[in-house]
């Protein structure tokens, strides 16, 4: 086993000896291996329990796992979590609840103490398990992908490493493990797929699931294709997502429905409960809708059709604000993702090829500028002419989306004299009369 675990681990690339290893312990007897071959593989571990409070051997289990650390002097962290209150509280089930608390758990763990990878002990059984329940709940290439190796600073050395396996090694090693004994319950469909099914499978071909390994490996590489084909139409902000129209009626039908997946992903932060279903609605719609709302979708996102885009946003009350912008200082405006800078410069130095940058007489604004988004009734006199006009309706002759419009940075004085990266005033225009420049720039910030 030791040989499949450090091969899955190189060529995936998972750890380094200079990695701080949170392991997740159930006391099950894949963990036990897991932890017993990274530390005989020389990884520095730590392992981490969670007692959900479900089963009268929950006690044992958190038992059992303080033992094992102790006796091999591992660090470790325990906590207690009622999952069956937790689940009842966020309306999910006690299986996602339960999730959601182990990985929460480890996350708060390794903030607190510099782990910077968490080790799950998933195995090939897994893999096998999940692909055929995916399969029989009917799902697209993505559910076919079976579990990822690597997701984040989350890896899963034993994913290669057959149950049956595993379990040898650990009575090899002379070392007990708990038994959790709803594992054994065939009322659960996991259950009834790994205790009935796949023993059929593995009676017809011994090595069904290292095939079906292989067969969901290839659609892995064949989904991750589709989806980097698929980005490429797909222009993503924070909490929204664009797609043009015209470029989305060309596509072929599998590129369609993974940009959708993407643009509603980066829009509402997750990707669940987008389903087939919707994707279907959203494509019909597309061929027969020029403008207007689509549809509404969990996790407050939008999805319409505006300025020949197909724009999934996630809608959420626009907070106002206002910054003091100092010369030859910046400001970062979070609402934007932007950083601002201003600083004075010689007339020799302007250079209009610079992005999202203007120049304006330093001289006629002075030093006390202000940043803020727009307020109803704002005006500006655009550069060329001699009268205002309504910031309103710059952006939406600009065909600047709503929520875009909300956000925009405007730059004031006694007056608006630029609105960020769209109209700039002709009231403090650089002339044959200036003197000082001032030079303000954008550039876009993430807060990383």
């Amino acid at each position: 086993m030791l040989e499949i675990v450090r091969k899955t681990i190189a060529e995936n690339n998972m750890l380094s000896k200079d990695d701080k290893i949170l392991v997740a312990l159930s006391g099950g007897c894949d963990s036990i291996s897991l932890s017993l071959s990274l530390m005989e593989l020389g990884y520095n571990i730590a392992v981490a329990h969670v007692n959900h409070c479900i089963r009268d051997t929950a006690e044992r289990d958190e038992n059992f796992v303080v033992d094992f650390a102790t006796k091999y002097n591992i660090p470790f962290h325990i906590t207690k979590i009622n999952v069956p209150e937790m689940a009842k509280t966020l309306k999910i089930s006690e299986e996602s609840a339960g999730r959601k608390a182990r990985y929460d758990f480890f996350e708060q763990i390794c903030s607190e103490y510099g782990y910077n990878k968490i080790a799950v002990a998933h195995n090939l059984n897994d893999t096998c398990e999940t692909f055929l329940m995916n399969l029989m709940r009917g799902t697209g290439i993505k559910g076919l992908c079976g579990i990822p190796k690597v997701r984040g600073k989350i890896v899963r050395p034993l994913i290669e490493v057959p149950r049956l396996v595993a379990e040898q090694f650990v009575k090899s090693r002379n070392e007990e493990y708990v038994e959790d004994e709803t594992n054994m319950l065939t009322e659960y469909t996991r259950n009834k797929v790994r205790h009935n099914i796949i023993p059929e499978f593995l009676e017809i071909n011994p090595k069904f699931m290292e095939n079906l390994s292989r067969t969901a490996k290839i659609l892995s590489e064949d989904s991750e294709f589709i989806t980097k084909c698929a980005e490429d139409n797909v222009e993503k902000k924070k909490n929204f997502s664009m797609i043009s129209k015209e470029k989305f009626i060309l596509l072929e039908d599998a590129l369609k429905r993974e940009a959708l997946m993407i643009a509603y992903t980066n829009a509402a932060g997750t990707n669940k409960d987008f389903e087939k279903k919707h994707i279907d609605y959203i494509i019909e719609t597309v061929k027969n809708k020029e403008h207007g709302n689509i549809i509404d979708l969990c996790f407050g996102v939008s999805c319409h059709i505006k300025y020949g885009k197909i724009i999934f946003e996630k809608n959420s009350k626009t907070s106002d604000y206002e910054y003091n912008l100092n010369v030859n200082g910046e400001i970062i405006i979070d609402e934007a993702d932007l950083k601002i800078s201003a600083r004075i410069i010689d007339k020799s130095g302007i250079d209009y090829n610079i992005p999202c940058c203007e120049y304006f007489d330093y001289d006629k604004i002075g030093t006390d500028i202000v940043v803020r988004n727009r307020k109803t009734g704002d005006r500006i006199v655009p550069f060329g002419t001699d009268y205002s006009k309504k910031v309103k309706e710059i952006l939406i002759n600009q065909k600047i989306e709503a929520k875009q419009r909300n956000i925009l940075p405007l730059f004031v004085t006694d007056r608006i004299f630029w609105i960020y990266n769209v109209k700039r005033s002709n009231d403090y225009k650089v002339d044959d009369n200036t003197v000082n420049v001032l030079m303000i720039q954008g550039i876009p910030y993430s807060g990383k």
